[in-house]
């Protein structure tokens, strides 16, 4: 067992890895297990996505990822979610800007359970108006995971990698 809890306000430094249990101590106890559809990656499926008034149940492989500080989605998805929130893309700086003032909450449904993300953990603030999405398109063609779940999930979720069962949990972190 594994366990991995991302918490904080985005600001200075945050969370912890749990190595051999559960940290009771940062998560919830009512832990959601999924299996792995590939066990070497960590890799899910996630059932379908939300935000604003888009949805898609297109289904695709997923993991989750220390090492994004975004939620990397397949392109088309990506540019969808993002004018759902009248998100506007600007190539040159690769990244959707809207004004800082909404807070956009997506929703991710991974086998029967619905994971939502706070919308202070979906945006970062440029500055005092200017903000973009914690959300990037990827196109990986066929190879590989459709999405990574990064930081701005794993702020809210610990996760537990269950290596024996080979699956995968998902709990609300308490802090």
């Amino acid at each position: 067992m594994c366990s991995s809890n991302n918490s904080g306000n985005g600001e200075g430094f945050g969370g912890v890895f749990t190595y051999g249990g559960i940290d009771t101590q940062n998560c919830a106890r009512n832990i959601v297990y999924e299996p792995l559809t590939e066990a070497g990656y960590w890799q899910f499926k996630l059932e379908s996505v939300s935000i604003g008034s888009f949805r898609s149940s297109l289904g695709w492989q997923a993991v989750t990822s220390t090492g994004s500080g975004l939620i990397g989605a397949p392109k088309s998805i990506a540019d969808a979610m993002a004018e759902a929130v009248h998100a506007e893309y600007r190539p040159e700086e690769d990244a959707y800007f809207l004004d800082c003032d909404g807070f956009p909450k997506p929703q991710f449904v991974v086998g029967q359970y619905t994971y939502e993300v706070e919308g202070y953990n979906f945006m970062i603030t440029l500055a005092e108006y200017k903000c973009i999405l914690a959300l990037y398109g990827m196109d990986g063609g066929s190879f590989g995971p459709s999405w990574i779940l990064g930081t701005p999930f794993m702020r809210q979720y610990c996760i537990i990698h269950d290596m024996e069962d080979k699956q995968i949990g998902f709990v609300k972190s308490l802090k």
